[in-house]
Order: structure tokens, then sequence, then C-alpha cells
């Protein structure tokens, strides 16, 4: 869902990176889960969408130091939390490990990986030993 940032201020608030700004679940009272070494989850306490200024607060992460130790972290959520989508509409993490096929039917490579930037979605493919 999203990458922890660097902490704002002192009472434990984070700066986020979220991987889609656009109809997110994330909000506050949702537990996201997070991972060093094995999963844990935190619940938000408050969360502010705003481009390159959004911010996320958890419950129980009311220091700087404790921000800091979840900084850099990736965090998640399970699948039965999302929206439901029409059944012709996938979500990105859908297409990962996919085949990819070309206009002969032809198998060509494998989706490996969905980088998400602020203008676009970049789909990373295995072709052989190369990824394009």
């Amino acid at each position: 869902m999203g990458r922890l940032l660097r902490p704002r201020g002192l009472k434990g608030e984070l700066r986020v990176f979220f991987f889609n700004e656009v109809d997110s679940v994330l909000k506050n009272g949702v537990e996201i889960w997070l991972k060093i070494n094995k999963y844990f989850s935190h619940k938000i306490e408050d969360i502010k969408i705003a481009g390159k200024r959004s911010s996320i607060k958890l419950i129980d992460c009311n220091t700087r130091e404790q921000a800091n130790a979840l900084q850099g972290l990736f965090f998640y959520l399970p699948r039965d939390v999302f929206d439901p989508i029409l059944t012709d509409e996938h979500y990105l993490i859908d297409i990962i490990e996919s085949q990819v096929i070309n206009e002969n039917q032809m198998q060509i490579g494998i989706v490996k990986d969905v980088i998400s930037i602020h203008s676009q979605n970049i789909i990373v493919v295995k072709i052989g030993k190369d990824e394009i």
C-alpha cells in the first residue's frame, strides 16, 4: 500500500508515500501490517493524504524515536479489506506473476513487479534473464 518515510514532528507521526492515493481504503482505525523479520500490525490513528505532504500517525507510536524505528518500512493490507471491484477491473497487485502475451498469443515474459511513481505505473517484465 505504501512506504513509511521519515518522522514528522515529535509525536510519532511519519511522512508516507502511498502507492495509490486515489480511492484509498486507508482511513482512521484501519489496521496496517509492517514487517521487520516477521509481520506485525498497527492501527491508523490519523492519516492525511496530500501528495508529497502525506502523513500517518499510528496508535501506540507516540515518540519520534518510535517513528524512527518504522522509517523505511513498507506497509500492507489484507486483501479482504480492499474495496470490491467490477469483474473487468483489476488491482495492480493482481497482474504480478501474470504471463505477457504478444499479438501471436506467444508468451514473451512474466510480470515481476509494478513500480508506482507520481505520474504513472511501470510494469517490470522478466524476459529470459533480463528485466524490462
